[in-house]
């Protein structure tokens, strides 16, 4: 599971510098371990055994649940435990600092590091575009993209690869931690990174729009541009440990060997003591309370547990991993001569102002992102072309904005429906945003083999996804519903408009409704075709 996690990471441009953060972690545990010197004080046997049930739980929930992130999350744990235990060795120099560094393995929640990547890209662009304006160069910024006269670039091409926000935040740790710096002064690093980036960014746009016109050179789609990202990220290195030095100087001026009496006059006033007490705030310090003078010692019963449950847990994730790849070839869903496929009366509007304009069916391949098939109704109302599909199979929920946002729309809003009286089977309601500015509004549901709605999953990760994610179908097999082939199968129902203009409510509502009646349509079309249990 490490490897599918690790394999996702570095798909995503912005941690596609992960190895290295962990090359260098590595190397500097390395040159501290062969020079640190012999412990006289030993990690707490409560710390060592809380670290290591941590990590028994994330991982067995991540083998009942198939959550990768879960699993790295708990091979994380099982390194604070191995930290601990070598700690009673030898006292590494900021231990605690590379283990935090680690941590930055951790992607967040899709949703919140995509409006990170987009505020700071705008942000960054509107900065630029005042700079290009005061240089006399024509450009227009719309949604995503700065157009010149004679050419477009994107600005997430631009401003967010592999040197990006994140990556600059990790090399602001990576530099306070190689350099042991105080807590506050890591915090404040780690703000001046942003910083750094919004700056690197602006100049990044600056050139790379003034090269094209003066040289006509593309640095982004041209066989330049691995030379232009690594220019990049020594730039961005540079911003950073100038930041650092920066804030070296800031907290030198806060000691308190100051010789004149005017500095010693202002080294007594409250703004200074404050930041003379925070300046002198050290983890290690408060962390040392919590030492214990007690060798660490695993006994041969502590060490036969250990090992069984470790053989225990590599034993189902084999077990998992077989069965994951069953259900990757689609052996826990219907076939093809198994699924219901439906025809063009299967759905019928019946609404004032509505009128079926197309319809039109699509196969794909199996593992096609929008499904293997697809039913479409396309609808006029008040000018309006609302398209109305269902796509098919499904295994799991299908998450049917991350196939808009794969055709280039972003993400502006999304929320559960849960209003109107006949939305007791909820929806999923997403809007959207092209680069050019155009609208779109999505409404999505699902149904099993049987026409019986399925939850759909929640649209902000708080308590309510963890709740969604504890329940048993959402087991991977061979736990839960595993081998019930009509839970499996799922059917998809969604409506999409794209307009040139943000729809007013009152469409909308026009719009849930009619699709209120297709996906009710759709649904007792699918019940009636299956067999009933």
């Amino acid at each position: 599971m490490l490897q599918v996690y690790f394999d996702i990471l570095q798909q995503r441009d912005s941690y596609k510098l992960w190895p290295l953060l962990a090359f260098v972690v590595a190397v500097m545990f390395v040159l501290r371990w062969r020079r640190a010197p012999i412990a006289h004080t030993y990690a707490p046997r409560w710390a060592l055994w809380l670290s290591f049930v941590t990590a028994i739980f994330l991982m067995l929930f991540a083998l009942l649940y198939y959550v990768p992130y879960a699993a790295t999350m708990g091979w994380l744990a099982i390194m604070v435990t191995a930290a601990l235990y070598v700690s009673s060795f030898r006292k590494v120099e900021n231990l605690l600092g590379l283990l935090l560094l680690l941590l930055l393995l951790l992607r967040p929640p899709y949703q919140m590091t995509l409006r990170l990547m987009v505020w700071m890209e705008n942000l960054s662009a509107t900065t630029a575009s005042k700079m290009l304006d005061y240089g006399g160069t024509t450009h227009i910024i719309q949604g995503n993209v700065l157009s010149l006269p004679s050419y477009d670039f994107r600005i997430d091409h631009i401003c967010s690869s592999w040197v990006s926000l994140v990556s600059m935040v990790a090399c602001g740790a990576a530099v306070c931690v190689a350099r042991n710096r105080r807590l506050s002064h890591c915090l404040v690093v780690l703000l001046m990174s942003i910083v750094s980036t919004w700056v690197l960014n602006i100049l990044r746009i600056f050139i790379v729009v003034n090269v094209k016109i003066r040289y006509g050179l593309d640095l982004i789609e041209s066989s330049y541009v691995g030379i232009y990202h690594l220019m990049s990220f020594m730039l961005g290195i540079f911003l950073v440990l100038c930041t650092d030095a920066l804030v070296s100087f800031l907290y030198s001026r806060a000691k308190k060997d100051v010789v004149d009496s005017d500095m010693i006059r202002r080294a007594k006033s409250p703004f200074a003591r404050i930041w003379t007490s925070v300046s002198n705030i050290e983890l290690n310090r408060i962390l040392g309370y919590f030492v214990s003078l007690r060798p660490v010692k695993i006994g041969r019963a502590s060490f036969v547990v250990i090992v069984v449950i470790l053989t225990s847990l590599i034993g189902m994730e084999a077990v998992v991993k077989y069965y994951r790849q069953a259900v990757t070839k689609m052996e826990f869903m219907h076939d093809e001569e198994g699924l219901t496929k439906l025809g063009e009366n299967s759905f019928i509007p019946d609404r004032d102002g509505w009128e079926l304009t197309s319809y039109d069916t699509e196969r794909r391949e199996a593992s096609n992102v929008w499904g293997a098939f697809s039913s479409t109704w396309r609808l006029k109302y008040n000018g309006l072309t609302v398209t109305f599909s269902l796509d098919y199979p499904f295994h799991e929920w299908h998450d049917v904005k991350r196939c808009y946002y794969k055709v280039g729309w972003q993400l502006v809003d999304e929320k559960i429906q849960r209003k109107l009286p006949t939305f007791a089977w909820q929806a999923s309601e997403t809007d959207m945003l092209l680069p050019n500015g155009n609208a779109g509004f999505i409404l999505c549901s699902n149904c099993d083999h049987l026409g019986s709605p399925v939850v759909p999953k929640p649209a902000k990760h708080d308590l309510s996804m963890l709740v969604y994610r504890l329940q048993r179908n959402q087991m991977t097999p061979p736990f839960g519903d595993a081998y019930d082939q009509d839970r499996r199968t799922l059917y998809q129902t969604q409506c999409m408009v794209a307009n040139p203009l943000p729809l007013d409510e009152a469409t909308k509502e026009q719009i849930r409704l009619m699709y209120v009646d297709f996906r009710e349509q759709i649904r007792r079309a699918i019940a009636s075709h299956s067999p009933q249990k």
